[in-house]
């Protein structure tokens, strides 16, 4: 038999956790330690669990802003202000509702709060356009689908699945769009987690990405403002990586 112990019940990944597997002939039990879950975990049947209730709903932008005005970054217009949106959640079981109301918050603090126009907000979140079940409310055995709009306007938001070959395409999309005076605001969130090597990883929907392949893809824009939020657990070891002048 085989047992997964999540020793940080709704913690963001990686964190510690242990699989334990028992010979049910013998009663011999060995047990490793690792930072991950089993992808899967969404098929296991749970023999205990304790989760906190947790409450709340999303922020409502469109109140906050009556007056309708809009203040984009300083000495900026519309225009000329591109965003990309990154929760990789790494599989329907970690990925928590929390990050798409993460996401969603961003999302409709960049349009409401500072004019951002829709079609320059790129969202790569899990499964993407995919109809299967992909988002988990936290403390529940709950699945849905993640709503695709993020601002309540009736349109997707969501266009991407948040894959390595999805950011490629993104970034690829916007080396031929933005200029050196165009601003990039790019925001991570969901897991990050060690290799065995040590090597930092931002975690995606099933696979992960490096600091160097991240730092690929930002190199492909040309821009002389690029500002990075990442929310992730040991998103702290891709400062340097990332490091360069026009950057913050």
């Amino acid at each position: 038999s085989a047992f997964f112990v999540d020793e940080i019940p709704n913690a963001n990944w990686g964190h510690p956790c242990r699989y334990i597997a028992v010979n049910t002939k013998t009663g011999t039990v060995r047990t490793e330690h690792r930072l991950l879950p089993p992808s899967n975990l969404q098929l296991w049947d749970m023999v205990y669990g304790t989760f906190p209730k947790i409450d709340g709903k999303c922020f409502d932008f469109k109140k906050l802003n009556q007056s309708g005005a809009k203040t984009p970054p300083v000495g900026l217009t519309p225009d000329k202000c591109y965003a990309v949106i990154i929760s990789g959640g790494m599989d329907p079981s970690s990925n928590h509702n929390r990050y798409w109301n993460d996401c969603q918050a961003i999302y409709n603090a960049l349009t409401y709060e500072y004019g951002y126009l829709d079609s320059h907000i790129y969202v790569l979140m899990s499964d993407g356009t995919n109809p299967a079940a992909d988002r988990h409310f936290t403390g529940t055995t709950y699945y849905d689908s993640s709503p695709l709009d993020l601002d309540g306007d009736g349109d997707d938001d969501v266009q991407y699945p948040a894959t390595k070959s999805a950011m490629s395409q993104v970034f690829n999309t916007l080396s031929t769009i933005i200029s050196n005076d165009d601003y990039l605001f790019v925001y991570t969130i969901d897991h990050g987690t060690l290799s065995e090597t040590g090597q930092v990883l931002l975690c995606l929907w099933g696979e992960y990405m490096t600091t160097t392949e991240f730092n690929t893809e930002i190199n492909k824009i040309h821009s002389d403002d690029i500002n990075i939020i990442m929310g992730q657990c040991y998103s702290g070891g891709f400062v340097e990586p990332l490091n360069k002048v026009g950057r913050v």
